[in-house]
């Protein structure tokens, strides 16, 4: 038997308050015990590792992301609104398209990372176990499921007018038939890792009109898998939806869009909500600007919905307030995410919660870091496997940080002071 106890100075395990002076006991990789420390228990087992100054906690769980969008080394269009900087993040990635395949032709013997493996390794390093990421192709979604991320690649689904509703839909079914996506390899029953399954991601409020959300629950409610959509995300969804113009009708019309046929008079997220909330998971991004009714909603479907905040893109865009106080108190599910790098500095989800705890200081750590870890695993199915320091997770799903010389706050990590198991 390989039985490992661990001491720290606090335990964080996400579902009950941090405690100090820990115990954590491991027998073959696998959690046996967690409370505080007790000599007689620690001498059972076959070595006793003093880690000192330090807090052992979850890894977090990345609930909303572009992990393509990783070839952006810094945000930009820093104040602009989202229909401004939706040209500019096409513009960009068009330009780092051409520069890579420029780079490619001069170094030949270079090999250009794609984006989206970048955000991969970059997610990893973070110490990130689990992501819910929007995936643009196949290709994305294969690199996704060879990865050591577990959790859900979703295929991201624009039909803006009706003349592509047809094709998207098939899209859509084809990759959730993918041979790859139905692997049985993909359990990994011996060594409780978390799987990396596909669900379906229908953009955004101007994208997908509420007729083909109708349609599209035919294929997504056949089995059980993740949804998430942007909702809400900028103040000026409200006047697209009800009457199709705006600032978004004409970022429609920009990229060649001339058919707002499918869009329905007088819509309102409300109504998005009730078609979304037949899936069996749903994740809602942003929700920056959600009104009391549909916080009501969210609330009475807590099990099952979500709303995903990513507090360095909300930052980037210009808006404030205590908007996750807001949802909890209103009784929503609030989980983390980190949007892409388009519009946050890194995907680390430790540079998030940091972010969050200093623009709403009412909020604890411990409340901070069970949005990041626990009740993302709940709000993307992944519960069983990770999120939380319970008997029977893998230690791949634990991680320790340092904060001997942290002036922040003893719970409160930098992020440089990571080192994993």
């Amino acid at each position: 038997m390989n039985t490992v106890a661990y001491r720290a100075k606090w335990i964080a395990t996400a579902i009950t308050e941090p405690f100090e002076n820990g115990l954590l006991l491991v027998r073959n990789g696998v959690v046996e015990r967690c409370e505080p420390f007790v000599r007689s228990i620690a001498i059972e087992a076959d070595r006793l590792i003093d880690l000192g100054d330090c807090v052992i906690m979850p890894k977090p769980i990345n609930a909303h992301t572009h992990l393509d969008l990783s070839d952006f080394t810094t945000p930009f269009g820093r104040g602009l609104t989202l229909p401004e900087w939706i040209p500019q993040v096409v513009a960009a990635r068009k330009k780092n398209d051409s520069d890579d395949s420029s780079k490619s032709s001069k170094n030949a013997k270079l090999p250009i990372i794609p984006p989206l493996l970048r955000g991969v390794m970059e997610t990893e390093v973070a110490q990130t176990c689990a992501v819910a990421d929007c995936t643009q192709s196949e290709a994305d979604a294969v690199t996704l499921q060879q990865s050591n991320l577990g959790g859900w690649t979703m295929r991201e689904l624009i039909a803006p007018d009706r003349s592509r509703f047809d094709a998207v839909i098939q899209q859509a079914t084809d990759f959730l038939s993918s041979e790859l996506a139905c692997s049985p390899s993909l359990s990994f029953p011996s060594t409780h890792r978390c799987p990396m399954r596909r669900g379906l991601a229908p953009h955004a409020t101007y994208t997908v009109p509420q007729l083909f959300l109708e349609k599209l629950m035919s294929v997504a409610t056949r089995s059980p898998m993740l949804l998430a959509m942007h909702l809400a995300e900028s103040p000026l969804e409200e006047e697209f939806l009800k009457n199709q113009t705006g600032p978004f009708r004409q970022l429609l019309e920009s990229l060649g869009i001339s058919d707002f046929s499918g869009f329905a008079q007088n819509t309102h997220f409300i109504d998005l909500l009730g078609v979304l909330s037949r899936a069996w998971r749903v994740l809602v991004i942003h929700g920056n600007f959600l009104t009391e009714v549909d916080l009501a909603f969210l609330s009475e479907h807590r099990e099952q919905m979500a709303v995903v905040h990513c507090p360095q893109s909300f930052s980037h865009f210009g808006y404030t307030g205590p908007l996750v106080s807001r949802l909890r108190r209103a009784g929503v599910r609030v989980v983390l995410g980190t949007e892409g790098r388009g519009s946050a500095a890194s995907l680390d989800l430790w540079d998030e919660m940091r972010t969050l705890l200093h623009r709403e200081s009412s909020l604890s750590f411990a409340e901070v870091l069970r949005m990041a870890t626990y009740d993302a695993a709940v709000a993307m199915g992944v519960e069983t496997y990770c999120g939380a320091i319970l008997p029977g997770r893998a230690i791949e799903t634990i991680m320790v940080r340092n904060f001997a010389n942290n002036q922040s706050g003893p719970l409160v990590p930098k992020a440089s002071e990571i080192e994993s198991y």
